[in-house]
């Protein structure tokens, strides 16, 4: 298998599992959240009290774009905006309880939807492609 083969065999997994977790993920009962919202949950999650630039730049959206979904999940009650006594211009955001709730839901679907594509590996199989990801995550990172 020659280097643009993997590429592309790499390309259209990406692509599948996205499509289908978007699809999943906006025809669960309990859903509350769109996938994208989620994955904004998902940034403030790992950065408590980010300030919405910053949401932005993680996020790879524009500020506009990001501050309509926070204008969102703010209105759901989900996020709470906190104004940075610093600078007034900044706003901190923070989950709510109920955002915590939602998130964690969330979370366990998605971790859920990932295993289920991954039961068509094996043990061993499933173990080198963690190895082969954490390669890849490792070279992204640097």
């Amino acid at each position: 298998m020659n280097s643009y083969e993997t590429a592309h065999n790499f390309d259209n997994v990406i692509k599948l599992v996205f499509k289908r977790l978007i699809n999943s993920f906006n025809k669960r009962k309990e859903q509350e959240i769109t996938l994208e919202q989620f994955f904004l949950l998902d940034i403030i999650n790992n950065h408590p009290e980010i300030n919405q630039n910053e949401l932005s730049q993680i996020a790879c959206k524009d500020k506009s774009a990001v501050v309509r979904q926070v204008d969102i999940l703010e209105n759901k009650e989900i996020v709470n905006r906190k104004t940075c006594p610093l600078d007034r211009r900044k706003n901190k955001m923070m989950m709510t309880d109920k955002g915590c709730e939602i998130f964690k839901k969330g979370n366990e679907f998605k971790d859920d939807f990932l295993n289920q594509i991954l039961e068509v590996l094996s043990e061993e199989e499933k173990k080198e492609l963690n190895k082969i990801l954490l390669k890849l995550l490792k070279s992204l990172n640097d």
